[in-house]
C-alpha cells in the first residue's frame, strides 16, 4: 500500500471510487475546505500527486477484483456482443458497441471546459432579491411572456 500523508488523502483515493471519479466530490468528502475553482485546482493538484494515484489504482483493483469486473473480460464480452449484432446486422448496436470500448480506453471524454470571452474567466454578477425580481421581469417581458 502507498504511503500517504494523512488521513485526508485516503478519503480522497476511497471518495474518487465510490463516486465515479469525480474528484471535485472526492475532495470535498475528504474534508477538504476550499472555494470556487480552487476545490477543482487542489483536486485535480491531488491526483498527480504519485503515491495517491498508486492508491486509487490499487483501490480501483480491489473494486474490480470484488465485483470479478475486469476491463478484459468486459471488452470480450462487447467483443462478443459485436459478433452477434453484426451477423444479425444490428448496425446500432454494433456502433454503440465500438463507442462504449472507446470509451472505456479513454478515447472520448464527456468533458468540457467553458470560459469566457479570450479563454478568460466568466463573469458572474450577484444580484440582491430586488434586482433578481427586476432581471426575471425583465426577461420574460423580452420573451414576451
Amino acid at each position: 500500500m502507498p504511503i500517504l500523508q494523512n488521513a485526508k488523502h485516503e478519503k480522497f483515493c476511497q471518495e474518487y471510487i465510490l463516486n465515479s471519479q469525480n474528484a471535485t466530490k472526492a475532495y470535498i468528502e475528504a474534508g477538504y475546505s476550499a472555494k470556487g475553482d480552487s476545490i477543482r485546482v487542489n483536486a485535480s493538484n491531488l491526483l498527480t500527486n504519485p503515491n495517491i494515484k498508486a492508491r486509487i489504482d490499487e483501490l480501483r483493483l480491489q473494486t474490480e477484483e470484488k465485483h470479478l469486473i475486469t476491463r478484459e473480460g468486459l471488452i470480450a464480452e462487447m467483443n462478443e456482443l459485436k459478433l452477434l449484432a453484426t451477423a444479425d446486422n444490428q448496425l446500432g448496436v454494433v456502433a454503440k458497441v465500438i463507442d462504449m470500448k472507446a470509451r472505456m480506453i479513454g478515447a472520448f471524454t464527456d468533458k468540457h471546459e467553458i470560459t469566457g470571452a479570450n479563454g478568460g474567466a466568466i463573469e458572474t454578477v450577484t444580484l440582491d432579491k430586488k434586482e433578481n425580481k427586476k432581471a426575471r421581469e425583465s426577461m420574460l417581458k423580452d420573451d414576451n411572456l
